[in-house]
């Protein structure tokens, strides 16, 4: 591959990249109080091991104390970050990557009841609906002051050792003295005073830094507003900045002050693929002597390939595909392309949040790089026969993980395909994408010697003529109904699979009642929607699917927009009563139990997890060594499990994902993986 265009060497000023491939600034959430991590340190030199040209740190890391931390960032106003910051540094520098860091001041966007509870700043009072935060207008103390922050965080970068440094102006402070519609709101007086911050914090960064170091801007060149920064005012903007030491400019098209608005900046599944590539081929155009980034949903090699090879961006950002793959270089370079792992659109690692950290929503290994392992060596002490019941996530990754350590792996299906449960959603056609998990899984299981027995149901006598060392059982789980949960009006409602099972079936008037507040719920109302039905949602959280992140749930809302669904938070379901014209009339009830309103429809479904269809692991458990018993501490470590052999006993048991209990895709797979690493 040495005439890959991603794969050829680029200069960047006075530095030297080895190929055009960069993980740009991302929050991973792996800090303690603003410092990064082990757990950083690790999940960023994996991206270099894996052989990515530039490493950009930071992820809005924030220079001052009114600045707060929003979402884990690096505090770079604290001396104390620089020796953890140098040795991330050196780690990724060791394997030839350069290392830029994204420094920022988040402006209106963070929260003034966090940190040292400060007020937040901003160029006008306007409130941010995302942080839900009032920022006072910046006073020309304030300007003083936070200028004078960058360049002393600029210094602590520098001390850190970082090739770069990343200007964030997009979303946060900076293009908040920049963007028509935000100076618009101020004093006709000030706007020409306060237009000038972020030239003054350009300047005072490379006074800061001299020549040691790349400056660059992350800027959003067109806000895709009427009243905001439109390419021609960027262009201008731009050109200033070039003559004030700008060196690159990494391109972002859209705004960020809300769910939707992010959600299109970050495009997720079902979106198009490098939708912006055309804007940053025009800056590139505008400014041939800037090198020119860009990062927006390019997450397949072909499409990264093109951008590079036509001219559109210099360098190419594939960070959630470096996410879910940090190998993809080495594996390009190896002419192994077939076997990086897709990036597949679920934007599971923007909900950090939620999870403790970033992770990727079927590379298990993200953000566990002490213990577990992105790329799998055969390293098993002895070879051993595992049977693995059941294809979904959680048995794929079980079989091809202990496949590539060495086992010999029969898997056994009960369906003609694999998928599990994923078949069921990618029946909403946006997120098709999801099947990509499924489909490497597959195919790496087949590359390492798995051997897949579709069609059959096995019970126990199916596993036990395998002669298995180890039994691992993914069968799975089979729909929560709302009679398991109590519901006395069970018998006229059916369960969520039901809208999966005859996607494009029309049945009137729909109504969904969620109980489980995941993505199965509103895949189902999608398409129910979708299929002409009109569609009533029901929860009794105070808020819509409760476990969505926010940038998923605006492309749901989007869709429930568009076909005009109804919802009902805070309601229960007391009674579905059949009337005498086929139809149902269902009661919904407050949370002290009070009837409350009611609602005429034709159908109604419930979404409460699942139950785990475990007949067989109860069938096999008292037969195996183990009784199916899992060392924790093991188990967490993905390290071997002891075990132990009684009389004719000669079997491992254990069960994973769904089969245990009602579980994300994300986790079933951690436990498969976990599992199988040990093995």
């Amino acid at each position: 591959m040495i005439d890959d265009p991603l794969l050829t060497p680029y200069r960047l000023a006075g530095l030297n990249l080895k190929n055009r491939i960069v993980s740009t600034a991302h929050s991973s959430r792996y800090t303690s109080e603003g410092i990064p991590t082990e757990r950083y340190r690790a999940y960023q030199e994996h991206k270099a091991r894996g052989g990515v040209g530039l490493v950009t740190l930071g992820g809005s890391a924030v220079v001052a104390r009114d600045s707060p931390p929003a979402f884990g960032n690096i505090t770079m106003y604290k001396d104390e970050v620089v020796a953890p910051l140098a040795r991330i540094v050196d780690s990724c520098r060791a394997h030839g990557s350069g290392v830029f860091i994204q420094l920022t001041h988040m402006g209106r966007r963070t929260a003034d009841h966090t940190g040292d509870w400060l007020p937040t700043v901003s160029s006008a009072a306007m409130r941010e609906p995302a942080h839900r935060v009032y920022p006072k207008a910046a006073e020309p103390w304030d300007e003083d002051r936070i200028v004078a922050d960058f360049a002393a965080a600029a210094e602590r970068a520098k001390a850190a050792g970082v090739d770069g440094i990343e200007l964030e102006h997009y979303g946060h402070l900076l293009d908040a003295f920049a963007s028509p519609w935000h100076l618009s709101k101020l004093p006709p007086d000030d706007r020409a005073r306060a237009a000038q911050l972020p030239q003054r914090v350009i300047r005072a960064v490379n006074d800061a830094v001299g020549d040691d170091l790349v400056i660059g801007v992350r800027m959003a060149v067109d806000e895709r507003r009427p009243d905001g920064l439109d390419l021609d005012t960027a262009h201008s903007l731009l050109d200033r900045y070039v003559e004030l030491g700008v060196r690159f400019v990494n391109v972002i098209v859209g705004t960020i002050e809300s769910a939707t608005r992010l959600s299109e900046v970050i495009p997720g599944a079902g979106r198009k693929s490098a939708p912006f590539l055309d804007t940053a081929a025009e800056v590139k155009r505008a400014h041939p002597d800037v090198t020119v980034l860009h990062a927006a949903k390019i997450d397949d090699v072909a499409t990264a390939r093109h951008a590079v090879a036509n001219g559109c961006v210099d360098l190419v950002g594939m960070t959630r595909a470096n996410i879910a793959d940090p190998y993809l270089v080495t594996k390009i370079q190896a002419g192994r392309e077939s076997d990086i792992r897709p990036c597949i659109g679920a934007r599971y690692c923007l909900e950090g949040g939620a999870t403790g950290g970033v992770v990727c929503v079927h590379n298990p290994a993200v953000g566990r790089e002490s213990h577990l392992e992105h790329e799998i060596d055969a390293q098993a002490g002895h070879r051993r026969r595992v049977v693995v019941v059941g294809a979904g996530p959680a048995g794929l990754e079980a079989a091809h993980v202990a496949a590539k350590r060495g086992h010999e792996v029969v898997v056994l299906e009960a369906a003609t395909d694999p998928g599990g449960q994923v078949n069921l959603l990618v029946t909403n056609d946006r997120r098709r994408d999801l099947i990509g998990a499924i489909d490497w899984r597959v195919e790496q299981a087949r590359q390492h010697g798995v051997e897949f027995r579709f069609g059959v149901f096995a019970e126990e006598h199916d596993v036990l003529e395998l002669a298995p060392d180890v039994v691992v059982v993914a069968t799975g789980g089979l729909a929560r109904t709302a009679s398991d949960a109590g519901l006395g009006c069970a018998a006229q409602v059916d369960d969520l699979w039901a809208v999966f099972e005859q996607p494009r079936r029309h049945y009137g008037a729909a109504l969904v009642f969620d109980d489980d507040g995941r993505y199965p719920s509103l895949d189902a109302v999608e398409v129910l929607a979708k299929a002409g039905n009109t569609v009533t949602y029901v929860t009794p959280e105070r808020s819509v699917a409760v476990e969505v992140g926010a940038l998923n749930f605006s492309d749901f809302q989007a869709a429930f927009d568009r076909h005009d669904v109804a919802f009902a938070p805070t309601r229960g379901l007391q009674a579905v009563d059949p009337r005498d014209d086929g139809r149902l009339t269902v009661t919904l009830e407050t949370e002290a139990g009070a009837a409350a309103e009611r609602i005429t429809c034709d159908k109604v479904f419930y979404a409460g997890g699942t139950n785990p269809n475990d007949e067989l692991y109860l069938a096999l458990r008292e037969r195996s060594s183990n009784q199916g018993r899992v060392d924790y501490e093991a188990f967490i470590r993905a390290q071997p499990q002891p075990h132990g052999h009684e009389g004719n006993r000669a079997f491992e048991l254990y069960r994973v994902g769904d089969a245990v209990t009602s579980r994300n895709m994300h986790a079933a797979i951690l436990d498969a993986h976990r599992l199988a690493l040990g093995m």
